[in-house]
Parts: C-alpha cells; sequence; structure tokens
C-alpha cells in the first residue's frame, strides 16, 4: 500500500513539473515568436550593397531646397550616389520610412577648399634640379620636358635651371600663404604647407553647395535587394 502512495506521489510531481517546462508553457511559445518577428524586421532593413529606390530633398536653414532626387535607384555603399551621407542615411531605415536629419558639409558636397600635395617642381616656373655629372650627357636641352641650362658644374653634379612649361605659380620661390595667378573654380589656389620638396596647396572645391551643412528629408520607395 505504502509503494502505490509512492508511485502516485510521483507521477503527480511530474504532473506538475511538466506544467512549468518551455515546451508546454504558452508564454514561452509567444516570446519565441516575438523573437522570430523581430529577426524577420532586422533582415528588412536596408544593409550595405542593396539596391534602394529612394526620393530625398536637402534644405537650407531658411527651408529652401537646395537639391533633390525623385524615384532614384542607388547600392549603399557601392557606385555612385550624389553625396556622401546618404550612404550612412539610408542603413537600417525600412521600406516606405521617412528619415529628416542634419548632415555638415564633408557629408555632402565637401569643404568649400580642398588639398592637394604637389611637387615643387609642378608648381614653380623656374625651379632647380641637381643631378649626377654622368648623368648629363643624356640631356640636350630638356630635362623631362623642360627646358634647362646649367648653372653649376663640380667633378660629381650639375646643377640645372629648369623652365616649367605651364607652372601654376610663376615665380621661382613659393612661400606660405601665396596664391597662384590663375583663377581655380572661381578662386586661387594657396600654398598651405611645405616640407621639403612637397607643398600642400588648397583651392576652391567648385560645387555651389560645399561649405554648407543641410537638412536632409528622406523616404526610401522599395527596396529592391
Amino acid at each position: 500500500m505504502k509503494s502505490n502512495c509512492s508511485i502516485i506521489c510521483l507521477f503527480y510531481f511530474l504532473f506538475l513539473t511538466s506544467c512549468t517546462l518551455p515546451w508546454s508553457n504558452p508564454t514561452a511559445t509567444h516570446q519565441d515568436n516575438t523573437l522570430q518577428k523581430n529577426i524577420q524586421v532586422n533582415i528588412d532593413t536596408i544593409k550595405m550593397h542593396d539596391r534602394v529606390n529612394i526620393s530625398y530633398q536637402l534644405k537650407d536653414e531658411n527651408n529652401r531646397i537646395a537639391d533633390s532626387g525623385n524615384d532614384i535607384t542607388v547600392v549603399v555603399w557601392s557606385g555612385s550616389i550624389p553625396f556622401l551621407g546618404l550612404h550612412e542615411s539610408l542603413i537600417g531605415m525600412q521600406e516606405s520610412e521617412k528619415r529628416t536629419l542634419q548632415l555638415p558639409a564633408n557629408k555632402l558636397y565637401g569643404d568649400e577648399r580642398q588639398n592637394r600635395i604637389l611637387r615643387k617642381e609642378q608648381l614653380l616656373e623656374i625651379s632647380q634640379k641637381s643631378i649626377p655629372i654622368e648623368d648629363l650627357q643624356k640631356y640636350k636641352t630638356e630635362f623631362e620636358g623642360k627646358k634647362f641650362t646649367i648653372i653649376n658644374k663640380t667633378k660629381s653634379d650639375a646643377t640645372l635651371r629648369l623652365v616649367n612649361p605651364s607652372p601654376l605659380f610663376l615665380w621661382d620661390t613659393l612661400e606660405i600663404g601665396q596664391e597662384s595667378d590663375y583663377d581655380w573654380n572661381g578662386g586661387t589656389m594657396k600654398v598651405e604647407k611645405i616640407e621639403w620638396e612637397y607643398v600642400t596647396v588648397s583651392y576652391p572645391t567648385g560645387h555651389p553647395l560645399s561649405g554648407k551643412s543641410l537638412n536632409l528629408e528622406i523616404e526610401v520607395k522599395k527596396i529592391l535587394k
């Protein structure tokens, strides 16, 4: 009799325990379904290399439209797009979603001026070059496309005075702050830094919206994948 009671108690305990297990718990099943739904939502957001159809407007501080695009197709982080910040703005968006955010100039059409590093001899009308004396016989009237005259010779070297046929600066020396004699995108090229034989120059970007921060209003029409 005592043995039968023990068996009955064991079955009763197992029955109660089974009611609390995840596979028999409706709440746990609901949580699993919610997790799957969340995963599905993440899959439907824009990722790198997705093809998407979008429309956008760029507005200034007075809410005037500075630039826009309607029903254009872009590949996120691949191929050409109107401006760099468009890539970052699209990541994580969903189909039919709209988003408004402010973008700085470097995420749009760049700063008003951009830099470039060039060699001094590319810039100057007159420059000098020292070469081994044994190489002098290789050159008759031109050295690397530039006419030259010999201004000094030693047993080991020859110093040449080079005339640049298309200089950017009509001088024979460079100083920080000097500006070129030619028009560059509505402005001038300017010497920003000089390091040994290399010169950092700045020049206008040339885009009418360069140097400006703008508000971006963007809408995802369709994710094409």
